[in-house]
């Protein structure tokens, strides 16, 4: 499978929720840029992170920079974090199937995950 097409160029920045943040239609998106370890796109919410009402919501996109593709396995990038956690997930990561791809340059696997305060993506494994 083919890495996911670059997204155009643009800066990356942090969504600060004082209170909690709520995704509800499953035709959401959330869009997250992964440049390196400190310079990525973040959502930091105080209270809970919820997706969804009865079931999971939005789709979930991550880019990661072809410079920081060459991480060690087992290596987490976080990128959303609730102080209260996280309710329900997202429906699909938008990436063909289960939240994960292979990242054709340098054959690593990255994966979406989840724990009850946190959303990070992974390296699983090479190919």
């Amino acid at each position: 499978m083919p890495p996911p097409p670059a997204p155009p160029p643009h800066p990356t920045g942090e969504i600060i929720v004082n209170q909690s943040f709520h995704l509800w239609s499953p035709s959401s998106s959330v869009l997250i840029d992964i440049k390196s370890a400190t310079n990525l796109d973040k959502i930091t919410v105080a209270g809970y992170a919820a997706f969804g009402i009865t079931g999971n919501a939005g789709t979930l996109t991550v880019w990661v920079d072809r410079t920081f593709i060459n991480r060690p396995l087992g290596d987490k990038v976080r990128f959303l974090t609730a102080g209260s956690g996280i309710v329900r997930d997202f429906l699909s990561t938008g990436v063909d199937g289960p939240p994960m791809w292979q990242e054709g340059m340098k054959g690593r696997v990255w994966a979406t995950g989840k724990d009850a305060n946190t959303y990070y993506i992974v390296v699983v494994g090479p190919p």
